[in-house]
């Protein structure tokens, strides 16, 4: 017997009489698929760079598989999310809700039947079956890798990066029945190899610099600030220490006190085992924030997600505090993301097998209610995503803006280069190299300045879209529209802009 696909979400609900007739009428007919007629989703030429063979899967080794489902409409969601975005348009801020998005990303019936059949065929168990809340996405648990091989046409093996000795299960390409080319947009884990310290808190810091001591001038200079609002000039303190009041000050905000804090909430995610300190806040507030002094954040877990208080981590806390104090009064939630490097095996899947950004997307899509902004400070090299794989997810993406979610992301710390200025294509080709997520169309993405009198854009800094390359990006350029590209803004006196690689980025190609 096929199987089913459960669950949907009530609205794209099929009865399973209704697979069963379909599935049915695909063996009845004389052009019914093969599902051994394999054809190429995706393959890199060669093993990922910095990423070395390092042997065959254990015997009896498992892997979770996503399978994601092509949309019945694939333009719809992006032309709804558009819609409402677009402060010209007349269903401007007609923000869509949980079930509104799951129709418009429904697959069609024939996507259904088709998988299903080909599940089935491969004596895939029902039990191991489940879709995500919105009903594009199906998970497999705990699939054998001899059993994935045959499924996909691929290789798992167990590949180890050179510098950090993390290490992945992976293949380098896989392969769909020709059938379900048009059914499927990508199944993951596969050909992302995703780096423990390439996806990386994209903030720089300088371990040698000192610890600030409580200094009386700035806490007096924060007091006032606080006090009495947007000073005539920038306080003097402001070049020695970036404090919240510094930034307050410098983008004139400091007489702003958010007006809807019993509705609106801030959300800040966390990675790579990167714990938020509640005691490390309170000293924070202490020394540049004393008003806020008892005030916290809550913590949600997420895929097995921790916030151990015996490990606070740099970049947790960098975010926590620096953006609770912006908000505040608003509340934070910080979402502490498991199943990311570094990598606790077990029997049945002992190397890493997890998509870290699925992970959080998933949960998040299936809440009710969700903070109005978002912000991420981590990322991965675009061109180190499958290009079939980042689409999709930023889809996800795509679904949180359709229903009024901001994401903020960090541009990242290593420039337009990235690691290098070259692709990883075979062809060494010389080409700016953004970030991922922070690529992607449907989230903004923050650079970052340094100095005061001028404030200028910081060389590290990958995200101001014609001066700085950003858009360099498939997936940015693709999808660039007028609007977006008309509210680009880059103050006068951030930086000088050269126009020398205009025809490259977003501006030029609306």
């Amino acid at each position: 017997m096929p199987v089913r696909l459960t669950p949907y979400p009530s609205n794209t609900m099929i009865h399973l009489s209704l697979i069963l007739l379909s599935t049915a009428s695909v063996f009845a007919s004389p052009h019914a698929p093969r599902w051994d007629d394999l054809k190429v989703k995706h393959a890199w030429n060669s093993v990922p760079e910095n990423w070395v063979l390092e042997g065959s899967a254990p015997e009896g080794a498992a892997i979770d598989l996503r399978i994601a489902l092509k949309p019945q409409d694939e333009d719809a969601l992006v032309k709804a999310l558009y819609e409402v975005s677009n402060p010209e348009h007349e269903r401007y801020g007609m923000h869509l809700d949980q079930t509104d998005v799951a129709n418009l990303v429904a697959p069609h019936p024939d996507t259904n039947a088709l998988v299903s059949a080909w599940l089935s065929h491969h004596d895939i168990p029902a039990s191991s079956i489940s879709t995500t809340e919105t009903g594009d996405w199906l998970i497999i648990s705990a699939v054998p890798v001899t059993k994935a091989d045959a499924l996909l046409g691929a290789n798992y093996r167990i590949y180890r990066h050179e510098t950090t000795d993390s290490t992945l299960l992976r293949t380098i390409g896989y392969s769909l029945p020709e059938a379900l080319h048009q059914h499927i947009d990508v199944v993951a884990p596969t050909t992302y190899f995703s780096n423990a310290h390439a996806m990386r808190a994209t903030s720089s810091d300088d371990m040698d610099s000192e610890v600030m001591q409580d200094n009386a001038d700035i806490r007096a200079e924060v007091a006032q600030i606080q006090a009495e609002g947007q000073p005539s000039g920038i306080p003097d303190s402001c070049k020695t220490i970036i404090t919240p009041a510094c930034l307050r000050v410098l983008y004139n905000s400091a007489w702003y006190v958010p007006k809807a804090a019993d509705k609106n909430k801030l959300g800040i995610t966390g990675y790579l085992d990167n714990y938020a300190n509640f005691a490390d806040l309170q000293t924070f507030y202490q020394k540049l924030a004393p008003p806020y002094v008892g005030n916290n954040f809550t913590v949600v877990d997420v895929n097995g997600g921790q916030n151990d208080q015996g490990k606070p981590g740099r970049e947790a806390n960098l975010d926590i505090q620096y953006g609770s104090s912006i908000s505040h009064p608003t509340p934070n939630i910080f979402y502490s993301t498991g199943g990311s490097p570094p990598y606790i095996p077990d029997a049945i899947t002992p190397t890493n097998t997890n998509e870290p950004y699925l992970e959080w997307l998933d949960y998040i899509l299936a809440q009710d209610t969700i903070p109005q902004t978002i912000s991420t400070s981590y990322g991965d090299s675009e061109q180190t995503v499958p290009f079939d794989y980042a689409q999709k997810v930023c889809n996800k993406f795509a679904q949180l803006g359709a229903r009024g979610v901001s994401l903020l992301f960090s541009s990242g710390d290593l420039g337009v280069g990235g690691d290098s200025c070259t692709t990883n294509d075979g062809t060494n080709r010389t080409q700016f190299t953004p970030n991922f997520p922070a690529s992607c169309p449907f989230v903004t993405t923050v650079g970052g300045t340094t100095s005061i009198g001028p404030e200028i854009a910081a060389n590290l800094s990958a995200v101001l879209r014609i001066a700085k390359g950003l858009s360099f990006s498939l997936l940015s350029i693709s999808t660039c529209t007028a609007w977006t590209a008309s509210a680009l803004f880059i103050p006068d006196h951030t930086v000088t802009v050269d126009f020398s690689y205009a025809y490259l980025y977003c501006a030029a190609q609306s």
